[in-house]
Formats: structure tokens, sequence, C-alpha cells
């Protein structure tokens, strides 16, 4: 496998939520990441979502990563998630 993204169906106040996000580290770093981001955006829209949102793990790689992709900490993290990683950094990025 090189890469996967599963997003949540339901909305959570207007976001769209990634459950699971990963590049095989073999192919990191050559656009793949960017592209499942992309097509998560584009459902995102589909669906009427404002946001994406994302539990991050506290790893420089993948916060450096979703600050690159337009990620920043949320102003409302979703309280399940936070409790259940509590070093994770709940991140979200608005959408257009």
């Amino acid at each position: 496998m090189v890469g996967e993204i599963m997003l949540i169906p339901q909305l959570n106040k207007g976001r769209l939520i990634i459950d699971s996000f990963h590049v095989s580290t073999d192919y990191r770093r050559r656009g793949i990441g960017r592209f499942l981001l992309e097509a998560a955006r584009q459902e995102a829209l589909k669906r009427g979502a404002h946001a994406l949102y994302a539990s991050c793990c506290s790893s420089e790689e993948t916060i450096n990563f979703y600050s690159a992709m337009g990620f920043r900490l949320s102003s409302d993290p979703i309280s399940s998630y936070a409790e259940d990683e509590p070093y994770d950094l709940q991140m979200e990025c608005i959408i257009k």
C-alpha cells in the first residue's frame, strides 16, 4: 500500500473528520499526501463541510505536514478525540 485516507461520513459542526491518513515511508515527499488531502477536500465540499478536522499525532513530521497543508490548531476541538488521544493535536483546515 502506498497511501490511504479514511473519512468519517457524518459532519461534526460542519467539519469532515479525517479518521485515518497514512503514506508509506518509501513514498513520502512525492505529492501523494497532498493528493489524498485534496481528494478529502473535494469530498468535504460535496458534503457541504466548511473544514477538514484531524486528530494529529504529535510527531514533528506529522505536524509539519499538516501545517504545510493549511491546518491550524482547532479553536473548537472535538472532546472525544482530545480525551482519547491527549497527546495528539486537534487541527482543522478551512476549505473553500
